[in-house]
């Protein structure tokens, strides 16, 4: 049997009540709020990652078009390419999407001999922190067009930066532009043979212009190279 009588119960139940209610009642409706809100949230970031996807797929069609277009067609479908990328850079700036489109203006920019513009535009991606994978990509980027402007030191001073072992080869190679920039013909060399090196030991596939920049200052194609080619 219980150790309270029901009117007891009642009683215990109403003073705790009146003693704890009003506290619980707004912890309730702070935690219904904050579910609320945390719903909302979630909706919200969702609809901007469809949204930015929507957008970054017309600006890649574009990007596209643009490339593809010939003669008066081509003014109007750069029009609106840059158009549209200025959308999503007003609308996601810090998103992964604008990111992506920041390197298709740089390339777009490089295509018209625009290298200001492309400097710019890969310089404000890495300005809005974007991830590893990216930033490499966009500093890689950045330091050949560094090399295109003669900026050699900031071109040196960007590749520094590229630490992901994935890009070595392209991190040697670049440096060793650099060098012939400065006519300092051994140490391009040396890189040249480094990204040559580190192509072949990660297996990836020959890059023939890199074995042109060799070859214009006196480096023979290794003997390796007729046996991974044979492979």
């Amino acid at each position: 049997m219980s150790q309270y009588t029901e009117e007891e119960q009642i009683e215990t139940l109403k003073h705790f009540w009146d003693d704890y209610g009003n506290a619980l009642l707004t912890l309730l409706l702070l935690v219904a709020i904050a579910f609320a809100g945390w719903r909302f949230w979630q909706r919200h970031q969702n609809q901007l990652a469809v949204e930015a996807a929507t957008r970054y797929q017309h600006v890649l069609m574009d990007a596209q078009a643009a490339q593809q277009a010939q003669g008066d067609q081509a003014k109007a479908a750069n029009t609106l390419f840059q158009s549209d990328a200025a959308q999503l850079l007003r609308a996601q700036p810090d998103s992964g999407y604008a990111a992506l489109t920041r390197l298709l203006l740089a390339r777009a920019a490089i295509d018209h001999g625009d290298l200001q513009e492309a400097d710019h535009q890969l310089t404000q991606l890495l300005a809005h922190r974007p991830e590893a994978m990216l930033a490499a990509v966009a500093r890689l980027r950045l330091a050949q067009v560094k090399l295109a402007e003669h900026q050699v030191q900031d071109a040196l001073a960007m590749l520094q930066q590229v630490k992901d072992p994935a890009f070595a080869a392209s991190v040697a190679e670049l440096r060793g532009d650099a060098y012939v920039q400065m006519n300092q013909a051994p140490q391009a060399r040396q890189a040249y043979l480094q990204a040559k090196e580190r192509l072949q030991a990660t297996h990836q596939p020959a890059r023939p212009l890199l074995d042109m920049k060799m070859a214009d200052l006196g480096v023979a194609p290794a003997p390796a190279d007729a046996g991974a080619i044979a492979q």
